[in-house]
């Protein structure tokens, strides 16, 4: 079920899946909490390093999006150079197997209802954030999905999400072949 709100901050209205939220994307992209990185502290098999924003996704400076499109077709940009920045950071912590099942996942979604297909992406957080709870994927791949899945909004949307996403993992083919 998808919920019409106004933002809290900036009184603009948007769309979420999320009944409690109460924030639009730009105005959660431009929320910054202060996180900070230790290089020298162990975080299980994660590597962190300084190249990452003080953004709530984890995500390294530049790599948030606030939409899928640019003029009603898909941002090139998601399935070209942002793919391929992407996909090498993201072979750093990763192996192709787990970038694959997650992968596959949404897949099987795509058959679905747009109602029952956010069901499941709001279900796949909760599986990423048990992954990362349990120190088998990276913070920027906890972050990565997070703010793509936070930024579905409509079954256009569902449909370069998907492209978006095989763009990486071909990517991260290229970076990680073995």
């Amino acid at each position: 079920m998808a919920y019409s709100k106004m933002c809290d901050k900036c009184n603009k209205m948007f769309k979420t899946i999320w009944e409690n939220e109460s924030l639009c994307d730009e105005c959660k992209a431009n929320q910054q909490p202060k996180k900070t990185y230790n290089n020298n502290q162990n975080h299980g098999n994660m590597r962190q390093n300084n190249n990452y924003s003080n953004n709530s996704y984890g995500l390294p400076q530049g790599h948030l999006i606030s939409s899928y499109s640019v003029d009603g077709s898909i941002d090139k940009n998601l399935i070209g150079e942002k793919s391929k920045q992407l996909a090498e950071i993201l072979s750093r912590d990763l192996n192709y197997t787990q970038i694959r099942g997650f992968y596959e996942e949404c897949q099987g979604y795509m058959d679905l209802s747009f109602e029952d297909m956010m069901v499941n992406l709001a279900l796949l957080k909760a599986k990423i954030a048990y992954a990362k709870g349990r120190g088998v994927i990276s913070e920027s791949f906890y972050g990565f999905m997070n703010n793509r899945i936070d930024n579905i909004r409509s079954e256009k949307d569902v449909k370069y999400f998907m492209m978006h996403f095989q763009a990486v993992l071909s990517y991260f083919k290229f970076y990680k072949p073995k």
